[in-house]
């Protein structure tokens, strides 16, 4: 999910937490490169849509809020926000009135004007997606003028902000324009820096400069070329070949294949993790979920299969994000061969063998699923890997067609009501939990005024996941991208977004 987190002096004290400093990838934001010229960047991860509800890959989350603005997005650091459909916001002495003003010569890439009436009619087509039960803690949104929008809480929410920013919240043109849903995400309007000139969902998307762009930061690029490239190997030679200028997410065991200057590493703020059916099948069982996680030796696997690019996982929620704590009763990094086998001999487990199902496109998952397939085998536990698409696993997940499978999971921006929220909405990633506690924690977070108040939600949260066990973190695995030197200005922040706006090329 895309969030962010600001609230005056609160949430100024909860930022200050976020210790990660945001990765330089070649050059700063203010880099010298020449006006126009075109990048293409290689993605590991498909963008699929620009319907708000159907959102789920990080380029998803990445490359829709170019075409359509959300009111606010994350700055370049990653620790606040800035800015997008709207021109400025401000809260009230109370926290419970929020106000965004609109530029009056912002307009949507058809030359329409943006105005209050937008936000609202998108306001309502948010709160009745996947994200309304988010915004309850909104009581009005109200268009006093052409050019302002003021939004009423019933009380100071340390996350409404946070969901705003998110891509899932961006804002479109009043009624659709005249169109249906399908219509309007199919060819988007928005009043973002880029328009779409073409786009496949799952295939190539080519982004074109929008001349018109009323914002803080104008794009400067005419053109961005986003290729799925299923193949790491192939994501490489193409890099290699200069046929690629930016590999997003390159994997653990192709950094050696690239020079070092191009390759930028940071600590990001995601978890690799094993999520179970908790629903119908043998991990209905809560001992043979536990024993697997027992079983999984994950610092092995960081130093093998990652390559070192990043740390046994110490917690459910991920990593470098403010009040996030290791789950020191969990010790997840500690392996308990004994522990797993007494697990698997309190279940019901009776040898079959059991399916794990991995991301087809994403090489280090499945590596590291080949890693644990011999792990759980010495405590008993025989598994088959099952590689396929993302659609085909989201289908089969949200079908509870599926025993357990590993995936990734980022958050794109600085609040634990990222993976929160994500995870209420898709029901625990699918693993059909009881879904109460991913809200109470939510709103715990919402309501927490002071670092320590957070800390305390976020440790309730990790005590029941262990409990309960609907998933396992594996691993933290540290973002890395390639970027050739003629790119400038890209600034890859701890929460792995970069804004398009800030990159220019050289001749």
């Amino acid at each position: 999910m895309a969030s962010s987190l600001r609230i005056g002096a609160a949430s100024a004290a909860l930022i200050a937490v976020l210790v990660t400093a945001g990765c330089a990838a070649s050059g700063s934001p203010d880099s010298s490169g020449s006006e126009g010229g075109s990048i293409k960047i290689g993605l590991g991860q498909p963008f699929n849509t620009f319907d708000f509800d159907s959102l789920t890959s990080v380029a998803d989350y990445q490359f829709a809020k170019e075409v359509i603005e959300p009111l606010v997005v994350p700055n370049d650091a990653g620790d606040d926000l800035r800015p997008a459909f709207a021109e400025s916001f401000s809260y009230d002495e109370t926290g419970t009135v929020l106000t965004f003003e609109i530029a009056k010569d912002k307009t949507f890439s058809d030359g329409t004007p943006a105005t209050s009436a937008d936000v609202v009619f998108s306001y309502n087509v948010w709160k009745d997606g996947g994200a309304g039960p988010l915004l309850s803690v909104v009581t009005s949104v109200e268009a006093p003028t052409p050019q302002q929008v003021v939004v009423t809480l019933a009380q100071p929410s340390s996350s409404l902000l946070s969901v705003l920013s998110w891509a899932s919240e961006g804002v479109v043109k009043e009624d659709f324009g005249g169109l249906t849903r399908e219509e309007y995400f199919q060819d988007p309007i928005g009043t973002g820096p880029y328009t779409v000139d073409s786009w496949t969902p799952g295939g190539t998307v080519v982004l074109t400069k929008n001349d018109t762009y009323v914002g803080e930061v104008e794009p400067t690029l005419d053109t961005v070329t986003l290729e799925l490239i299923d193949d790491p190997n192939q994501r490489t030679l193409q890099f290699t070949s200069g046929d690629l200028d930016i590999v997003e997410a390159v994997t653990p065991e192709m950094v050696s294949q690239f020079d070092a200057d191009v390759l930028s590493s940071s600590p990001a703020a995601g978890n690799t993790s094993i999520y179970f059916n908790t629903a119908s099948g043998p991990f209905a069982d809560a001992n043979l979920r536990k024993a697997v996680s027992l079983a999984i030796d994950r610092e092995a696997l960081v130093e093998s299969v990652y390559a070192g690019q990043g740390e046994a996982a110490t917690s459910m929620l991920p990593p470098n994000l403010p009040g996030s704590v290791s789950c020191v009763p969990c010790d997840y990094p500690t392996r308990d061969l004994d522990a797993a086998k007494a697990a698997l001999a309190a279940s019901g487990y009776n040898g079959e063998t059991l399916t794990l199902g991995v991301n087809s496109t994403t090489g280090r998952n499945i590596l590291a699923a080949q890693a644990i397939q011999p792990m759980l085998a010495e405590a008993g536990i025989t598994i088959a890997i099952d590689p396929a698409d993302q659609s085909t696993m989201v289908d089969n997940a949200i079908a509870g067609t599926y025993e357990f499978s590993i995936h990734d999971y980022y958050a794109t921006s600085p609040t634990l009501n990222d993976p929160l929220s994500f995870d209420y909405q898709t029901d625990g990633f699918w693993t059909h939990i009881d879904g109460a506690q991913f809200l109470a924690s939510y709103n715990a977070v919402d309501l927490a005024r002071t670092p320590e108040e957070m800390e305390a939600a976020a440790l309730e949260f990790e005590e029941w996941s262990y409990d309960t066990m609907w998933a396992t973190p594996v691993a933290s695995v540290n973002s890395v991208f390639a970027v050739k030197p003629r790119v400038q200005g890209m600034v890859v922040n701890p929460i792995s977004l970069y804004s398009l706006s800030n990159i220019t090329v050289t001749n």
